[in-house]
């Protein structure tokens, strides 16, 4: 072989530095990238993205799938914290709020609802703190406090608590980042992979304005089980969806009708419950903090399936609940409208329930509607102006 020449050399030193340079470029940037990418999106990363700036764009023809959860809900209410403006009503709690929406108010009230399934109360008040950091505080917040969850044992999370606890369910809040992973050097391997390399070309292109294009329902997306898809909001599906204005349509469910239930479940109303003093501290916390932001609050909880308290054993639980829910609103000056063993008084009946806690749009109407009729003496009629004409009847 012919020795090579100085020219040679230096093109293949050239050659070689440049393959080097750019690994290590790709490198850097990925390793930027990457906490960031999954702090903010906890692994859905560009679909979930993609999928609500398409259900944005539209609003009147699309529901996105996703499958519920808490591990899902919560990056899904972090990145649209930052795609929606600001609301002017804000419905917080577990998933017992997932029926209340923007139909029962009036067309120039933006409502969002924030519900979070099974959560601590500070996980609630984090979809209220990523709206805030975005957009400044939501002005009116409806705080759906579950009976049976405050009737149940267990720790509550902090707000502060380490981000490796183990008592948070998932993930920590967000603004505690994540617990520390390995050095990036043990990583390299992953860090230089096509994959991680695609997702930190996605989010960067998430980084420039961009308008989802409106959707033709003649060659809508095909509902086949998949995440964070755009199909039809008036068609059914086998996989729950959620609407422009953050509440969740179930499964077979269309125009707000739940399918009927068939034989209910109740599984939260069993045994000797009594009221969890520690949920108590956590539903206080965030009160405090809602006030400190200046939000007009109202305290509610939502009916549950009169067969709950068949059991006349589950009635005195209910009640101690109620009690030391409104001995917490008193003592921080809100108003609280108790409606657990009320279902049938303001109207709500078997067929608006799916179960032993979730409810129909309807019950939710009925909800605001009583409301407004004493049972918030502050702030009902604050809402009233808020609600649609249909709301009030």
């Amino acid at each position: 072989m012919p020795p090579q020449s100085s020219l040679e050399t230096r093109k293949a030193l050239a050659f070689v530095g440049v393959v080097l340079a750019s690994l290590a470029a790709i490198l850097a940037a990925n390793v930027a990238i990457h906490d960031r990418t999954t702090t903010f999106s906890e692994g859905v990363g560009t679909p979930l993205r993609d999928g609500l700036e398409r259900l944005i764009a539209n609003p009147t023809k699309c529901a996105m799938t996703l499958e519920p959860g808490p591990d899902n809900e919560r990056p899904m209410r972090r990145v649209y914290a930052g795609l929606i403006p600001r609301p002017d009503v804000l419905v917080l709690g577990q998933s017992d709020a997932d029926h209340m929406t923007q139909s029962l108010f009036k067309d120039d009230v933006r409502f969002y609802n924030g519900f979070v399934s099974t959560s601590y109360f500070v996980l609630q008040y984090e979809v209220f703190d990523e709206l805030m950091r975005a957009h400044g505080a939501p002005p009116f917040v409806l705080l759906d406090v579950r009976s049976g969850f405050v009737l149940r044992e267990g720790d509550e999370a902090a707000w502060d608590s380490p981000a490796n606890s183990a008592i948070w369910w998932g993930f920590p809040a967000f603004h505690l980042g994540r617990a520390k992973p390995p050095p990036w050097y043990r990583d390299i391997p992953s860090l230089l992979s096509l994959a991680q390399t695609q997702l930190t070309l996605g989010w960067l292109s998430h980084q420039l304005p961009t308008k989802p294009p409106a959707i033709d329902f003649g060659d809508t997306e095909v509902d086949n089980g998949s995440q964070f898809r755009c199909i039809d909001l008036n068609k059914k599906s086998g996989m729950y969806r959620w609407l422009v204005d953050g509440s969740r349509v179930y499964g077979d469910e269309v125009g707000g009708v739940l399918p009927p239930p068939g034989q209910v479940h109740i599984n939260e109303a069993l045994g000797e419950r009594h009221v969890n003093p520690n949920r108590l501290v956590g539903l206080e916390w965030v009160l405090r903090r809602l006030h400190d932001a200046g939000a007009t609050v109202i305290v509610y909880s939502p009916p549950v399936n009169p067969r709950s308290y068949q059991d006349v054993k589950q009635v005195k639980p209910f009640q101690e609940f109620g009690a030391a829910i409104r001995a917490v609103t008193d003592r921080n000056g809100l108003d609280f409208c108790d409606f657990t063993l009320k279902a049938d008084a303001i109207g709500c009946g078997a067929g608006d329930f799916s179960d032993e806690v979730h409810i129909s749009r309807h019950c939710d109407q009925r909800i605001l509607r009583e409301m407004t009729l004493g049972c918030a003496p502050k702030t009902g009629a604050k809402l009233a102006s808020k609600l649609a004409a249909a709301t009030l009847k």
